[in-house]
Formats: structure tokens, sequence, C-alpha cells
């Protein structure tokens, strides 16, 4: 059967404004402007064609950012992680861009994955004495956030939430380097909203806190612009 062939014309989108060109109505996915644009289904105007695959190309960036970020956040906590109040900027700034970037991922259906790719309990020991080298370990926090009158009261661990954090990341990136792409991107999201994402917060308030309380400049600032 002969492909048929007509012109797009100027598209105002979500995406920008795709120039003249001409592409095949049908035939595999191909790309235009650098927009992944989706082969057409019966129904399926040229618009619509063209805002999924610009969808596809958002939700592909967003896994590679975070992706990278938690490749950075792995290689800062194995890397020479040496004792002092230097480090706390850093784990606040690695902390931050993860929480803000976990909440973009795409939603994936399917397994856990190989459980060959989970983390040993002895790379986790390993890695929470580690982050004792932090200034500060342990903190208090309400057994429940949510109940403004509870006067039970819980012992926090940095060291703990860093090393389950840590866990949870280095996993989806064994899944990742594994060649199960989809199984990481699954892994990070829904540990993130059952798991790592709690901890993740719990260090940010903490690391929040010693901040303010400590007199190094970035307090010596802050109390001065108060």
């Amino acid at each position: 059967m002969q492909r048929t062939s007509r012109p797009i014309r100027r598209w105002p989108g979500r995406c920008g404004r795709l120039s003249r060109r001409w592409f095949s109505l049908r035939g595999p996915r191909s790309r235009h402007d650098g927009f992944s644009v989706s082969p057409l289904r019966p129904g399926m105007s040229r618009a619509v064609a063209i805002s999924h695959g610009c969808l596809n190309r958002v939700r592909m960036d967003n896994t590679t950012i975070f992706v990278q970020s938690a490749r950075d956040f792995c290689q800062w906590a194995e890397g020479d992680l040496q004792p002092g109040e230097a480090q706390v900027p850093i784990a606040r700034r690695h902390l931050a861009r993860l929480y803000a970037q976990a909440l973009d991922l795409p939603q994936r259906d399917c397994d856990w994955g190989d459980e060959a790719a989970q983390v040993s309990h002895a790379a986790w020991q390993a890695m929470f004495a580690r982050f004792g080298a932090l200034p500060l370990n342990y903190y208090s926090q309400s057994a429940n956030a949510l109940d403004v009158v509870c006067s039970e009261m819980m012992i926090g661990d940095l060291a703990d939430d860093l090393a389950d954090i840590w866990r949870d990341l280095k996993h989806g990136l064994n899944l990742l380097d594994g060649g199960n792409p989809d199984a990481a991107v699954f892994q990070w999201r829904e540990k993130f909203i059952i798991h790592w994402g709690s901890h993740a917060a719990s260090a940010l308030h903490v690391l929040q806190c010693w901040q303010q309380d400590s007199p190094g400049p970035d307090a010596a600032k802050s109390h001065s612009h108060a």
C-alpha cells in the first residue's frame, strides 16, 4: 500500500512550534525538531500523535535527570566521606535534588525486578557506619506527625536515613545497569512513596535544624537577615 504524506503546519503546542515538514502518516515512530512523534493509530490526529511524543520525551528527560542524581548521591556516599561539618550542605543538596526529582518519576507497571540486584545487609551496614562520620546522628521526631496532640516521641538516626536511601537508590541502579530500566524506575518510585521518601524528608528536616543552630557562616548570614 502506498504511503500518504501530508505537510505539518505550524502547531502552537505545549512543546513549542514545529516547523513545516513532511512526514509519513503511517510507519514507525519518527522524530521532528528533536521531538518524538508517535505512530498514528485509527482516530488519532497528528496533533495528538505529536503531543504523545512530546510527553514521552519529557518523561524520559525526568528519568535521565533522576538517574544522574542517584549516581551522584551513591558516588558521594561510597567515596571518601570525610568527617566534619563540610559534608552537611553536600548531603542537603543531594537530598533536596533527589526528593524534588522523584516527584516527577513516571509510573511503570511491572514487577520489582531481579532479586539479585538487591543490596546485601552487609553492604548496608558498611554504609551505615560510614555515615556515622557526619557531625550529627540522633534526633527526635513525633511518632505521628499528623496528630497535633501526639505526645509520643521517637528517636531518629541520620545515618540510618542516609543508608536506607542509598540502599534503595543503589538497588534501582543495579536494575538499570543490568538491563531492566522499567523495573528500576518502578522500584525508585514505589520505594519513594513507601520508604525512602520519608527518610529523605526526615533527614532534610534535621539537617535544616542543625544548619540553623550551627555557628557557621550560613547560619550567621541567615540570622543577620532575620
